[in-house]
C-alpha cells in the first residue's frame, strides 16, 4: 500500500501521538486504513516510510509518507482544507495554536513521563505547574480551538486520560478541580466528544502500557527553545554586556531585539529580513526596548520573540511560519505543495530537536545526525529547492557552530 492510492496510518493503539492523528482524520471524515504496528518488531513498511526516526505515527497518502504527528495533522488540515478546519485562518491565531501544541510536546510530555518514572512530590508539583500553564492557553474559551475542537485540543486531549490512569497507579492527582477548574472542564468536554471517545484505546491496554513507564529509567531530552515578533520586534538573549546596536538602515514600523549567540533568534531575524520587512534590530536590554520580556513571553520567558502590531509570537520556527503567512506575497519560505511543506516542517523539527541533544552526544553521533540531515537535500542546491527556504534558514546556523566547535575541540564535524 505504501506505493498505492488512498490514506494509511501506521500507528499503535496505545500511542498518544498516533491517537492525535486518528482524531484529526476522524474529525475530517477521511477514510483510512489503520496498521497497528508491533513496536517490539518493527515492520519493513514502517522502516521504509520513516527511515529517519523509525517511529510511529506515519501517514501514507497516495504512496507518500509523512512523519511526526504534528506535521501530519497540519498536512491533513491543508490537503482536506474544505472539511472541518483544525487550525484557525488568522495567522496570529495559527501561530498561537502551533506554540501551544509545541508546548505540549516539549514541556507537558517530559513532565508527565517524569511522574510515571519517578514518584515523588517534586515531579508531581512540576507537572502540575506546567499543566496550569497549559490551562492559561484556553483564555476562557471552551476549547483551545475556540467554540470547536481544533489543533491544540487534539494535540493535548490524551493528557486527561494519562493523568487519570497515573492517578490510579501512583496515587498522584495531577489535575485538581480546585487549582485547574478550566482544564478539568475542558478535559470533560473534549473527551466526551463522540468522535474523540470512539478512538480511545481499551483502558486495560493503556493501563498496562503506562505501568511499564514506572519500571523504566527516566531518559527525557528537552530541546526547548523559546521565542517572540510588532510592527516587528524580535527579542533575544544577547551578550548583554556588549550592548551593541545592530542597524540595517531600516526605518519604519518594525524593530527586532535579538542575540547573535542564539541560533533560534538568528532564524527569526533571517526569516524577517528574507521577507524584506522593515525591521530595526537592537539587543535585548537596550534603552529602546518597549516592554519587559516577561510581559511578551509569559510562558517560557525566553527568546526570540516577534511582536507584530503589538501581538507577540514565540518559538523561532513558529515565528518563521507566521512571517511567511502574513507576508505571503513576498519571498516564499515554505513550498506551496502540502507534501513539500510537510517535508520542510519535518526537517526543521529534526534540526531543532537534534540541536537540543547534541551537547550530550559524541562527535560520531553528531556526525551521523548531520549525515541524516544531509539526506534531506535530495540532490537539490538548497532544502528549499533552487532558493533558500524554511529549512535552510532553520539549519544554516549549524555550519557556523560546527566550524567553531571544530576549532575549540579540534574535531571536524562536517567533512567534505
Amino acid at each position: 500500500m505504501a506505493a498505492g492510492k488512498g490514506v494509511m496510518l501506521i500507528g499503535c493503539c496505545v500511542s498518544a501521538y498516533a491517537l492525535r492523528v486518528e482524531w484529526a482524520l476522524k474529525l475530517k471524515g477521511i477514510e483510512y486504513e489503520y496498521i497497528d504496528e508491533d513496536l517490539s518488531n518493527k515492520s519493513a513498511l514502517l522502516l521504509q516510510c520513516n527511515h529517519v526516526h523509525k517511529k510511529i505515527p506515519v501517514l501514507v497518502h497516495d504512496g507518500k509518507p509523512v512523519a511526526e504527528s504534528l506535521v501530519i495533522i497540519e498536512y491533513v488540515d491543508e490537503v482536506w482544507k474544505e472539511k472541518y478546519p483544525l487550525l484557525p485562518r488568522d495567522p496570529c491565531e495559527r501561530a498561537k495554536a502551533r506554540f501551544w501544541a509545541k508546548f505540549v510536546d516539549e514541556k507537558c510530555v517530559p513532565a508527565l513521563i517524569a511522574t510515571f518514572t519517578k514518584q515523588g512530590e517534586e515531579q508531581a508539583k512540576e507537572a502540575q505547574e506546567i499543566l496550569k500553564t497549559l490551562e492559561s492557553g484556553l483564555e476562557g474559551k471552551p476549547f483551545f480551538g475556540g467554540e470547536a475542537i481544533g489543533f491544540v485540543d487534539i494535540s493535548a486531549a490524551w493528557i486527561g486520560i494519562w493523568a487519570k490512569i497515573n492517578e490510579d497507579i501512583a496515587n498522584i492527582k495531577l489535575v485538581d478541580e480546585k487549582t485547574m477548574p478550566k482544564l478539568c472542564v475542558w478535559f470533560q468536554h473534549v473527551l466526551e466528544n463522540p468522535i474523540i471517545k470512539e478512538c480511545l484505546p481499551p483502558r486495560e491496554k493503556l493501563l498496562e502500557h503506562i505501568k511499564g513507564f514506572h519500571n523504566r529509567p527516566l531518559i527525557v531530552t528537552q530541546g526547548v527553545q523559546n521565542q517572540t515578533l510588532s510592527r516587528i520586534v524580535l527579542i533575544d538573549d544577547e551578550e548583554r554586556e556588549s550592548g551593541k546596536k545592530f542597524k540595517h538602515g531600516c526605518r519604519g514600523r518594525s524593530k527586532v531585539d535579538r542575540v547573535l549567540s542564539k541560533p533560534f533568534c538568528l532564524e527569526g531575524r533571517v526569516g524577517s529580513e528574507t521577507e524584506r520587512n522593515r525591521v530595526r534590530v537592537h539587543p535585548r536590554g537596550s534603552s529602546e526596548q518597549e516592554r519587559p520580556l516577561v510581559t511578551l513571553q509569559s510562558v517560557h520567558k525566553k527568546l526570540p520573540v516577534l511582536v507584530h502590531d503589538g501581538k507577540p509570537v514565540a518559538e523561532s520556527v513558529v515565528i518563521i511560519e507566521y512571517v511567511d503567512e502574513v507576508w505571503k506575497e513576498k519571498y516564499p519560505l515554505l513550498p506551496q505543495d502540502p507534501y513539500e511543506r510537510a517535508k520542510a516542517r519535518f526537517w526543521a523539527k529534526f534540526a531543532d530537536e537534534k540541536q537540543g541533544e547534541e551537547q550530550e552526544k559524541s562527535a560520531k553521533e553528531t556526525q551521523e545526525n548531520l549525515k541524516t540531515l544531509e539526506s534531506g537535500l535530495e540532490g537539490k542546491p538548497f532544502f528549499g529547492g533552487e532558493t533558500i527556504g524554511f529549512v535552510d534558514i532553520s539549519v544554516a546556523w549549524i555550519v557556523v557552530w560546527a566550524q567553531i566547535t571544530g576549532e575549540i575541540v579540534n574535531i571536524k564535524l562536517v567533512d567534505e
